[in-house]
């Protein structure tokens, strides 16, 4: 009923909310979705933010998975913008690399960064982020 397309294969969509109760994403996006005001036919668009993920590497985890390794985020400029939309397929008209274009009478909305979010680990490959400075919960 609804179709998600990460980006990178340094992105990952976390719900701090629900996740370490759930699992994996296909267990527990389907509680995240439910939960929001008013999840009904006239909803199509869910928008969700990024989080800059990165910073020093947390010591004895340099060969751990990703999530384990790094466990600092940015908060600078990314409660601002959606960067990712979550949509039903039957609501939009369009889509691209940035938000879907909807077909009239169509809702969107925002979810908070603690109830979904995208982290981007954006220091896979090298070290980017200069303001990867506040621990992750």
């Amino acid at each position: 009923e609804w179709v998600v397309v990460l980006l990178g294969v340094d992105e990952f969509l976390v719900s701090p909310a629900f996740a370490h109760e759930h699992g994996f994403a296909q267990q527990w996006l389907p509680t995240v979705l439910d939960t929001l005001p008013s999840v009904d036919a006239d909803i199509g668009v869910v928008e969700v933010v990024d989080h800059f993920v990165g910073g020093p590497v947390v010591h004895g985890k340099e060969n751990a998975p990703l999530f384990e390794r790094f466990r600092h985020i940015s908060r600078k400029g990314h409660e601002i913008r959606p960067h990712l939309p979550i949509v039903r397929p039957g609501a939009v008209l369009q889509m691209g690399l940035a938000l879907p274009r909807v077909r009239p009478g169509v809702d969107v909305v925002g979810v908070s960064s603690e109830l979904l979010r995208v982290n981007h680990y954006v220091d896979l490959f090298s070290s980017r982020c200069q303001d990867c400075n506040v621990e992750d919960s």
